[in-house]
């Protein structure tokens, strides 16, 4: 086995794949402004104790770490024009953000043994994901944003009780359900511009949690627009 104290990070070379057999542990985990990675492969990484970004990788394809348990600081993944699969299946808690943005060919996150996220799960601007798998989420502890994801047409989270502060879906042009049967604790929740999303699929999901609401822009039926 290899455990890493400090920073593991590869910054702008061109190694075409990354695959780490030994390494179960880490501190912070950097990987970013690569142009040849295509993938990075943990098949026995267990844990980062800090932080993990996996930014402006321009080739790469896909990220696994099948038996990764935790994140301890955040974990940010952003700007990898090329990358079609985020799988983390072992993922229980996420202390810190989670925070996935701008992957324009991601079609598929993969964390459905994820339980806990102390901060935000924001998953914004990618443009073909179709599949978020987060079956066993509990708890957002701070707020959930899921934004600009235009082939999503499911939002499903069939264990989430509790999103600390706020809860906003907009902009998905494919939307058209929200499963969240068990939420009942909510500050703030925003539904807007999701014009395949019938009006009363958000209007009941307002009325389950009770919350501070803004619901405009979606599609029109007997409940309004």
């Amino acid at each position: 086995s290899l455990e890493v104290i400090g920073v593991f990070s590869v910054f702008s070379c061109s190694v075409q794949n990354i695959s780490m057999p030994l390494l179960e542990s880490v501190v912070d985990l950097k990987i970013t402004s690569d142009t040849g990675l295509e993938f990075l492969i943990f098949p026995e990484l267990t844990e980062v104790k800090g932080e993990l970004w996996i930014t402006r990788n321009h080739s790469l394809i896909e990220v696994r770490a099948d038996k990764l348990s935790s994140f301890k600081d955040g974990a940010n993944i952003e700007n990898n024009p090329m990358l079609a699969l985020i799988s983390y299946d072992s993922l229980t808690d996420v202390a810190g953000g989670f925070n996935i943005f701008q992957n324009e060919k991601l079609n598929e996150i993969s964390t459905n043994s994820l339980v806990n996220i102390t901060e935000s799960l924001t998953v914004t601007d990618n443009p073909v994901l179709s599949t978020l798998s987060v079956d066993s989420l509990k708890t957002i502890q701070d707020g959930c944003n899921i934004v600009h994801c235009d082939s999503l047409t499911t939002l499903s989270m069939p264990a989430l009780k509790s999103v600390g502060y706020q809860l906003r879906v907009s902009r998905n042009d494919s939307l058209n359900d929200i499963s969240m049967p068990l939420l009942e604790q909510l500050d703030f929740l925003y539904i807007y511009q999701n014009p395949q999303l019938p009006t009363c699929t958000a209007l009941s999901l307002r009325d389950q949690v009770d919350a501070h609401s803004t619901i405009s822009g979606n599609m029109p039926d007997s409940c309004g627009g």
